[in-house]
């Protein structure tokens, strides 16, 4: 059967609800295996769309005799000295068989693994439906920054012309005029997407139903008591599912706009010129930018409001699953973090998960901006009124019906000078913050996090993918500093463990455009 371009996104969007609605009524599990991950151990859609737009590859002998002489990529140097995980190969191998080929693989994961249990049945049917969402949310934001464009942005010459020397070189997504959408939807680049969301989440599953990882704790179906929806929990309310939509439609059509325009509108904040005593700047100048475009950068409530349901829309809901693997190295190790540290820790949504699985542990969060910090304290709030007493009970705490873990801490700080003490965390994480940071930054945010852990003690860094990684993307991976990201170039050719000296290097994972290294300071 031969799927029609143009109606894949709508096909993907209603198969997903109506996969999720049947898994719910059903219960007749299958007992096929398929090997959709060889493993020998149990910030976007931008990104997505200009990295996975690579084409097939076949070796050059030529090439490779070429390719000898210059230095490996970060992403291959790392794999001979972190123990690898077997997604780090499976990631590497992975292609796209074309929308035909990408739909079919999708159907089989869900016919093969999806209705097993009421585990399996709860889980997929929260990510079918979770998927659908955002799928929903991403086509109706590129329609409404295609309309936007073309009926209402400013079409002088001069935008043309900068329009036309921007799109040179680069990936088609990337092309800036009117017709963004029919270039997407005549790719396989949405199933593409969707194929790399149901990657990631059967990754996750994987360690859900190995019990290494917890189930995630505001799903939207649960297996608690059989098959039955979250209706306690605020998504499962229609009203904020629209607010949220209207608020992701909203920032994708501003972020096209400015993409477009090749124009950052910057922040509302401005500090003095540049002293030699740093100390006397509230904020580095690096950190003043709209980062991918986003309204008003980090420094604003909107900001803050507006994040994750604009950054799951643009990775099509898999962003938690991607984030979630920090998580593997720490509850795979032999020691039981009882003081923890997220740096750059934003909005705190993946906070939840850490909390989730360490109620005991003291949980401390920085952050440079006030207002990420402010929704941070918001989502620990709401974890706890929502998980926390059935959390603490699950770590075999005796609990009153009033007791609750207590409060993470919050603190503002820059990740270049963490205002703690060495030696202070038993476990240290960071998720998405090195992309955007210069040279300089990430190697003393580097040297500050092996400073305040303990020794013996795990950080846990996370972040996009770099140059060999996943080779056939490597020519393509840059386009995402078109974005506003100026610092993204360097990251990409960064060899990180030079960065975490004093620490031996354990792990490393990879999760379609998310990889995770584990360090252990000595």
């Amino acid at each position: 059967m031969m799927f029609s371009h143009r109606t894949v996104l709508l096909l993907a969007f209603v198969s997903t609800v109506a996969n999720a609605f049947s898994l719910l009524s059903t219960s007749s599990p299958s007992n096929r295996h398929y090997p959709l991950i060889s493993s020998s151990s149990p910030r976007s859609f931008f990104l997505q769309a200009a990295t996975l737009d690579a084409p097939e590859v076949t070796e050059d002998p030529k090439a490779v005799k070429e390719e000898e002489k210059v230095p490996q990529s970060p992403g291959l140097r790392e794999d001979s000295v972190f123990d690898c995980d077997g997604s780090v190969q499976y990631w590497k191998d992975f292609q796209s068989e074309g929308n035909d080929g990408n739909l079919q693989r999708l159907v089989q994961i869900l016919s093969e693994e999806a209705n097993t249990d009421n585990l399996a049945r709860a889980y997929w049917a929260s990510h079918l439906l979770r998927t659908g969402y955002f799928t929903m949310n991403a086509a109706l934001g590129s329609v409404f920054s295609d309309v936007h464009e073309r009926f209402i942005a400013s079409r002088d010459s001069r935008n043309a012309k900068n329009k036309e020397e921007n799109t040179e070189n680069i990936s088609p997504i990337f092309a800036n005029d009117n017709d963004m959408t029919n270039r997407l939807i005549n790719s396989d680049i949405p199933s593409r997407l969707l194929l790399e969301a149901f990657r990631v989440y059967y990754q996750d599953y994987q360690y859900v139903k190995d019990g290494l990882l917890k189930f995630p704790w505001d799903a939207l179906v649960q297996s608690r008591s059989g098959i039955q929806l979250n209706t306690n929990h605020r998504q499962s309310n229609p009203i904020f599912a629209l607010q949220e939509t209207a608020a992701s439609i909203f920032e994708s059509v501003a972020i096209f706009s400015r993409r477009n325009k090749q124009s950052s509108k910057g922040v509302f904040l401005s500090q003095p010129k540049k002293s030699d005593d740093v100390g006397a700047l509230l904020y580095p100048d690096y950190y003043l930018n709209d980062f991918h475009y986003q309204t008003d950068g980090w420094l604003s409530s909107k900001s803050a409001q507006r994040y994750e349901s604009s950054t799951e829309t643009l990775f099509l809901g898999r962003q938690d699953a991607m984030q979630r693997q920090t998580l593997i190295p720490i509850l795979q190790s032999a020691s039981k973090p009882t003081t923890m540290l997220e740096v750059a820790a934003g909005t705190g949504r993946f906070g939840t998960f850490v909390r989730d699985h360490f109620p005991t542990a003291n949980m401390t969060y920085t952050d440079l901006s006030p207002f990420y910090l402010e929704k941070a304290q918001e989502n620990d709030k709401y974890w706890m009124e929502q998980r926390g007493q059935d959390a603490l009970k699950e770590a075999g705490v005796v609990v009153s019906e009033k007791r609750k873990p207590e409060p993470a801490t919050f603190v503002q700080a820059n990740a270049e000078d963490l205002p703690f003490p060495d030696n202070s965390f038993d476990a240290v994480t960071s998720v998405y913050l090195f992309h955007e940071l210069p040279k300089k930054a990430q190697q003393k945010a580097a040297k500050e996090m092996v400073r305040v852990v303990k020794p013996g003690g795990m950080i846990v860094f996370t972040d996009s993918i770099q140059k060999g990684d996943r080779p056939p993307l490597d020519a393509y991976m840059g386009n995402f500093g078109k974005l506003n990201e100026p610092h993204y170039d360097n990251y990409i050719e960064t060899y990180l463990p030079d960065l975490f000296e004093g620490c031996e290097m354990d792990k490393k994972f990879v999760a379609s455009s998310t990889k995770t290294l584990s360090f252990i300071k000595k």
